[in-house]
């Protein structure tokens, strides 16, 4: 089955899920970052580049993951991980 106009807003929705998780993980990195500024002085480099690149891999990670079905849905232009209550009966 094909996807329409109502379908890929649907898959636009269902992909917010993932814009919401990278930007948990990632406002823990940056918790993590500026407390390692504040209260260790040592090196804050060392911290900030390692940290921040780490989280920021993780939550790519994250989000590739989280909407790899929908990508994949609208890249074959098919609708296999979408329901619309319309497709139950």
């Amino acid at each position: 089955m094909e996807l329409n106009e109502e379908d890929i807003k649907l898959i636009n929705r269902k992909k917010r899920k993932a814009y919401i998780y990278c930007i948990l993980i990632q406002s823990v990195g940056i918790a993590n970052v500026l407390y390692q500024l504040l209260f260790h002085f040592s090196d804050p480099w060392k911290y900030f580049v390692g940290i921040n690149s780490s989280i920021i891999l993780v939550s790519e990670i994250v989000y590739i993951l989280v909407n790899r079905r929908y990508n994949q849905d609208i890249k074959d232009n098919a609708k296999k991980s979408i329901n619309l209550p319309y497709d139950s009966q």
